[in-house]
């Protein structure tokens, strides 16, 4: 079994902006393409056999889910667009690691639009909530909205550790009773409830503790970085040069080498290369040998010296791109959600 989603209850859900089930998948490209609406580049750091377990509960304006790792990966990439994410840690590892900071007791990994580099241990669980922003704009008040943004701008949000716990079991306790009685979930008015109850939860953390705001320079710098993220986002990677992304960013190189390196955890080039090459596996992985060639996928990506991309890709995933493409054929993963709840 390479990828499987289950939903929960009857197929014709009567409310179709409510989605529940579960997904598994056992090849961490497959991974790459059902954590959508994240964009992430995985590279597998240990020996174990990969599997990743998703249940997981979408409304309009929120995705939240619970998910398993049986081995180790770092994972590279973009956190979704107009969405704030926040990770609630369940059981973490010796290897775990946010932006090159461990799990804290008393902080949330918390994050807008931007890079994300992290690292999940072998046999990590954790819950996801991803909320609309276009929603908490227009339903939080101002100052618990400044909040939640000064938080995210550094990256944890900071509150006593108990009221962290109680905060995600009673998101682990909205998620069961999701995939128990997915029934209720189909009544509007249950979803109402849900995220108003989720808006008066996430007005009440991190009222006490605030982090030191970033120094005017990072700011700078991270806003720069939005930019360019956002550009690669929506354009085509094949074409995007440093000098480009410098452009768009409106900052100098060594700052957006700097900024890519500290939210993503590779340089700009070495992103757009490692970028190409897992849409590369991705593509191998699908496609029948018999139709298509290595070089078709290479040089679709840019990729003119075949050796060359050999090698890359070699050292980035242990194989040949020829090995990757005489694989059984699996089925194409379909994403968390297939688009960004609006919140609207």
């Amino acid at each position: 079994m390479a990828w499987q989603a289950t939903p929960e209850g009857p197929s014709e859900h009567p409310n179709p902006e409510v989605l529940i089930g579960r997904i598994d998948v056992d090849d961490f490209s497959l991974w790459e393409q059902t954590t959508a609406p994240w964009e992430l580049l995985a590279k597998l750091l240990d020996t174990h056999s990969f599997h990743n377990h998703k249940d997981y509960l979408v409304t309009p304006s929120v995705v939240l889910y619970q998910e398993s790792y049986s081995s180790c990966l770092r994972a590279h990439g973009l956190t979704p667009a107009h969405m704030l994410t926040l990770s609630v840690p369940l059981r973490t590892g010796a290897r775990t690691v946010y932006w090159n900071t461990g799990p804290q007791a008393n902080g949330l990994p918390i994050a807008l639009p931007g890079g994300v580099d992290a690292v999940v241990d072998a046999g990590q669980s954790h819950l996801i909530l991803l909320v609309s922003l276009p929603f908490l704009q227009q339903h939080l008040a101002g100052e618990c909205l400044s909040q939640l943004m000064h938080a995210a701008a550094v990256r944890f949000l900071i509150d006593a550790p108990e009221r962290l716990e109680n905060f995600g079991r009673w998101l682990q306790w909205v998620l069961e009773q999701a995939l128990t009685s997915p029934e209720a979930f189909r009544h509007r008015a249950v979803v109402h409830s849900f995220e108003q109850d989720l808006l008066q939860r996430l007005s009440r953390l991190g009222t006490d503790c605030v982090p030191a705001a970033p120094r005017a320079d990072m700011a700078r710098s991270q806003r720069g970085l939005q930019r360019a993220l956002e550009y690669l986002r929506t354009s085509n990677a094949t074409m995007v040069t440093v000098s480009e992304l410098c452009r768009v960013a409106g900052i100098s190189e060594r700052s957006l080498q700097y900024a890519f390196h500290a939210h993503v955890g590779l340089s700009p080039l070495s992103f757009i290369r490692h970028w190409r090459l897992h849409a590369a596996r991705r593509e191998l992985l699908a496609v029948d040998s018999s139709e298509t060639r290595v070089a078709d996928v290479a040089h679709r990506l840019g990729f003119v010296e075949l050796g060359r991309f050999a090698a890359h890709y070699r050292s980035l995933f242990g194989e040949l791109p020829s090995q990757t493409i005489a694989r059984p054929k699996i089925r194409v993963g379909r994403p968390l959600i297939a688009a960004t709840p609006s919140g609207d």
